[in-house]
């Protein structure tokens, strides 16, 4: 028979939970976005690939700051659930402890110029025709993560018996994942626009090249 019952430390290892959960999505994102970065320094570097992932970086440091607020939101929600359990059976009230998660996205590696160039003052596209498929791996690899990540935040904080109402306790689960899938989301569509954009890149740069040889071409034999 279901039990109407709270483990007051129980509750508070949910919370406990989720942070870590909410903590290493954070390092993940970090971690592959470093890795997509260095990447895209190997294949483009121009001015527009600076001024683009500075508008990068703001997105995915607004997606944590998203989500850091999304895990306060669940920690607050499981701390209020509690402590109506607490006042029903007249004990104190608890609090529990919510992490702040600070991003720390890093595009300094994109510069306007190859820093390696053969000149030293090299820019444009490296291999436009199949470069840009090269450099999202990345990001496939974070959304794949973060899904798994959702997954598995409901299955750790389902197992954790702080309420005896079965029900109560695979909802305030399903809300962990949540709030992962919502981050997870927002990366897939960042993937989406930012796969588009240097495909776009890479084809401008071909045109250029293509326009360019036609015209070398034009100028030789009108001499």
């Amino acid at each position: 028979m279901q039990g109407e019952t709270l483990s007051p430390s129980q509750a508070k290892r949910i919370v406990d939970e989720a942070n870590g959960i909410m903590s290493r999505c954070k390092t993940e994102m970090e971690n592959k976005n470093q890795e997509f970065v260095e990447k895209v320094s190997k294949v483009w570097e121009d001015t527009n690939a600076v001024n683009y992932f500075q508008t990068h970086k703001k997105n995915m440091e607004g997606f944590i700051e998203e989500l850091s607020k999304n895990n306060e939101v669940f920690g607050n929600a499981v701390q209020e659930i509690a402590n109506k359990y607490c006042s029903a059976g007249g004990k104190g009230a608890i609090s529990v402890s919510k992490i702040t998660l600070s991003p720390a996205i890093d595009v300094s590696l994109i510069k306007d110029v190859f820093a390696e160039g053969e000149n030293g003052d090299d820019f444009g596209f490296i291999n436009p025709q199949n470069g840009a498929a090269q450099v999202m791996d990345a990001f496939t690899e974070l959304v794949n993560s973060l899904t798994n990540s959702a997954t598995n935040a409901v299955s750790s904080i389902q197992s954790i018996n702080a309420f005896g109402n079965s029900e109560v306790r695979m909802e305030i689960a399903k809300s962990a994942g949540t709030v992962v899938t919502i981050l997870k989301d927002h990366i897939a569509q960042a993937q989406k626009l930012i796969k588009e954009f240097v495909d776009q890149t890479a084809q401008a740069y071909v045109k250029v090249g293509n326009n360019s040889a036609q015209e070398a071409r034009l100028t030789v034999e009108g001499k």
